[in-house]
């Protein structure tokens, strides 16, 4: 078991994504006839923009760590990463789904402001 099992469960979810969309960005290349010269050059542009949102993502994981409720972790985890229903949630949690959607969408609100307040400390506006 890793010393952070929630970070490390994060990252792996964020690079499975991230991967998936380097391959569909691949084969939408592929499709469309793009050289290889034009990839390189897309690939040095897009270079910098990755290693800022791998900085971003990786101080906001540890953000959320610190400052979401254990509620809070649960239910981000239960419909984030397992991709379980309300109802799923609802009855593991002891609430009702209504419940469990209004706060989900909290939670989502919170981390959409969290992650803007981020960006901004950080220089990307």
């Amino acid at each position: 078991v890793p010393p952070y099992p929630e970070k490390w469960l994060y990252k792996t979810a964020y690079n499975l994504i991230k991967a998936e969309y380097r391959k569909q960005s691949r084969d939408k290349a592929k499709a469309f006839g793009i050289t290889d010269d034009e990839a390189v050059l897309n690939v040095i542009e897009n270079l910098d923009d990755e290693i800022a949102d791998e900085q971003l993502y990786s101080e906001l994981i540890v953000e959320l760590n610190e400052k979401l409720s254990e509620e809070e972790k649960l239910i981000m985890k239960y419909s984030i990463v397992e991709e379980k229903s309300y109802a799923e949630i609802a009855g593991v949690l002891g609430i009702s789904e209504l419940a469990v959607k209004q706060r989900k969408y909290r939670l989502v609100k919170k981390t959409y402001r969290m992650k803007q307040e981020k960006m901004k400390k950080l220089g990307f506006f």
